[in-house]
């Protein structure tokens, strides 16, 4: 069972092993089936093995696919923006002057109406009818910081009369200073 050797004695080998328990059934028997649940842990790594090494290169080239597209739209210019953003409007930044000259007075954002335009009533021309109905558009400004938008919006039928101006009278203070 032991080989001699000039160096010393050799380690037994798997078949010196098998050959001494031939004369132990049991023991033989439970050799095998070790093996036998060793070889199937094997097979059963080897094949995750693979399907993990095949799940890595599928991801690889996902991977590589998606920095080609990311390349791709860091070389494309950013599509310019068609709506008009109030919020953002709001927030515009003022004049980079500090010369309050060159900045607009609150009475240049939105014309008032005159004093001979102001009536409490409005005169409205008549329509005339023709064939086909047209709806009529009236435009409306809006004054931002930085701009002023014109908006095109439906006209009513309904006629709208200047506000007439009330003379303010303050309250009764009594004998306060």
């Amino acid at each position: 069972m032991l080989a001699a050797n000039e160096e010393g004695p050799a380690v037994p080998g798997i078949l010196d092993v098998l050959h001494y328990l031939e004369n132990e059934p049991v023991m033989l028997h439970a050799l095998q089936e070790f093996m036998n649940i060793t070889q199937q842990r094997e097979s059963l790594l080897n094949a995750r093995l693979t399907e993990a090494e095949r799940r890595l290169a599928e991801y690889e080239g996902q991977n590589a696919q998606q920095e080609v597209e990311v390349e791709e739209m860091e070389e494309e210019p950013a599509p310019q923006e068609l709506e008009f953003n109030i919020e953002e409007a709001e927030w515009a930044p003022l004049p980079e002057s500090d010369d309050e000259a060159e900045w607009l007075a609150e009475a240049e954002w939105a014309p008032l109406p005159e004093d001979s335009e102001e009536s409490p009533e409005v005169p409205v021309a008549p329509v005339e009818a023709s064939g086909v109905k047209e709806p009529e558009e009236a435009v409306r400004e809006i004054v931002l910081r930085s701009r002023t938008i014109k908006v095109p919006v439906p006209a009513t039928n309904t006629t709208l009369a200047a506000a007439i101006p009330e003379a303010f009278r303050p309250a009764d203070l009594g004998d306060l200073p």
